[in-house]
């Protein structure tokens, strides 16, 4: 697999009989150690960013018939350029041209992130969409979806995204509770149609900010290395609804009056 979002595998082999992989040295941290940096959980605006960028690279993953089979924050590398990459595919599998995986000849992955087909020994490309969405909700509330000590392949009832989160655009959190549905055929049939509606969510948002300010379009992205630390500016309060906008390296807030949005 070819693609800048992937780490990119140079051999496999074996070695005084030990198997190994030889892959590329990545200049980054894996996101679950960046949620810690962050408190738990990534502003909305840098976790579409990241979103929109894990989901372009297993999309071109899937179409090449691979399914990674172990998708969380640990195996998801935040590089010093900005970029991600999907890390360890020491779990992947070759499937079909039909993106139907059949059974396995064992079981693995995460059980926090396994779908429940996963740990009966069967998987597809939607297996991964599930582990994503597990992912997705972590990134975004940071928590774990499901309930302690159930996770999210058996738990049932537990709060969607927006639930934990009421910054989270519904369409988002209604996006995330599909890919984790319990059964394949009910999720998002492809990365491809998940990474649509991403785009469409981080799109409208700043779209919206854009008519509040244009200036916002000379803010760097979520995230960017140039941006300061600390950077914050106050706009001007807008007369009508008393409405005033703060935006920050990290986030953007929306003041209704006095409430944070």
């Amino acid at each position: 697999l070819s693609h800048p979002g992937i780490v990119t595998i140079f051999d496999v082999g074996k070695q005084d009989g030990r198997e190994f992989i030889a892959m590329e040295l990545v200049d980054g941290q894996p996101l679950d150690r960046l949620l810690e940096e962050r408190g738990g959980k990534l502003s909305l605006l840098e976790g579409l960013e990241i979103s929109e960028a894990v989901l372009s690279a297993l999309s071109f993953a899937h179409e090449a018939s691979v399914i990674h089979r172990d998708l969380k924050p640990s195996n998801l590398m935040k590089m010093r350029n900005g970029g991600i990459k999907i890390m360890d595919f020491g779990l992947a599998k070759k499937v079909g041209g039909n993106a139907t995986g059949g059974q396995q000849t064992f079981i693995a992955g995460t059980p926090a992130y396994m779908p429940p087909e996963q740990m009966l020994g069967a998987t597809d490309a939607r297996s991964d969409i599930f582990a994503l969405g597990a992912t997705l909700y972590e990134l975004f509330t940071g928590q774990l979806p499901g309930h302690e000590h159930e996770p999210a392949s058996i738990a049932r009832g537990y709060p969607t995204p927006r639930e934990r989160e009421a910054v989270i655009p519904e369409k988002l959190s209604s996006l995330i509770v599909r890919c984790l549905t319990a059964d394949p055929a009910k999720r998002p049939q492809s990365a491809k149609e998940v990474l649509v509606e991403v785009r469409a969510t981080k799109d409208a948002i700043m779209d919206a900010f854009r008519v509040l300010d244009p200036a916002l379009d000379a803010l760097p992205l979520p995230g960017a290395e140039e941006a300061p630390q600390h950077a914050s500016r106050e706009l001007p309060k807008k007369p009508a609804g008393g409405q005033t906008y703060r935006v920050t390296e990290q986030q953007v807030d929306v003041v209704y009056g006095g409430k944070k949005r």
